[in-house]
């Protein structure tokens, strides 16, 4: 017999897209994790619903959208956009 130990098991695939403000400050993040046999989203899906979602948080200044992975959000400490290379880095202090 086998036993699906965690819902990772059933990951098909996982993506986050990150609001930014002007100045690079993440506002919201949205991770979209798809499961076995279920319809990936599209980018153009996960940045309306990210910026839907930060909506219901009250976040009201214009807001850019960022694809990224994951991992890139998981640098060991705060974390920010670099709004002219559009890369995710850590937030020197």
């Amino acid at each position: 017999m086998t036993l699906i130990s965690s819902t990772r098991d059933l990951r098909s695939s996982e993506k986050t897209c990150v609001l930014f403000d002007a100045d690079g400050r993440i506002r919201h993040v949205h991770t979209v994790v798809t499961v076995g046999g279920a319809k990936p989203q599209t980018e153009a899906e996960i940045e309306r619903k990210a910026q839907h979602h930060a909506g219901l948080f009250q976040v009201k200044a214009p807001l850019i959208a960022l694809h990224v992975p994951q991992a890139e959000l998981q640098l060991g400490g705060p974390v920010m956009v670099d709004p002219k290379t559009r890369r995710v880095v850590r937030v020197r202090g």
